[in-house]
């Protein structure tokens, strides 16, 4: 849970079944009609979340090192090509 600082908001992730998600949302909409003014959610399908951790070579002398921008060029090779393959379609 945080805090939007400036804002009376609060953002807040939860973990729910998905028989259970449904009921949350109405719930949610129930106090939105009530005492809420509004509110946003979004859902995160967690069978499709990948992760991985930093693997020890970058880590050196008690910190971590890391090439960002090799990294950032890396990653602007992978979005343009993904962008070139999207508009061929």
């Amino acid at each position: 849970m945080g805090k939007v600082l400036g804002e009376n908001t609060l953002i807040i992730q939860v973990f729910l079944p998905s028989m259970n998600s449904r009921k949350f949302i109405d719930t949610l909409s129930t106090m939105a009609k009530e005492k809420l003014k509004d509110y946003k959610y979004a859902i995160q399908d967690l069978r499709l979340v990948r992760r991985q951790t930093f693997s020890g070579e970058f880590f050196e002398s008690g910190s971590w090192k890391y090439a960002h921008e090799s990294r950032l060029e890396a990653l602007r090779e992978t979005i343009l090509k993904q962008l070139s393959t999207l508009t061929e379609t």
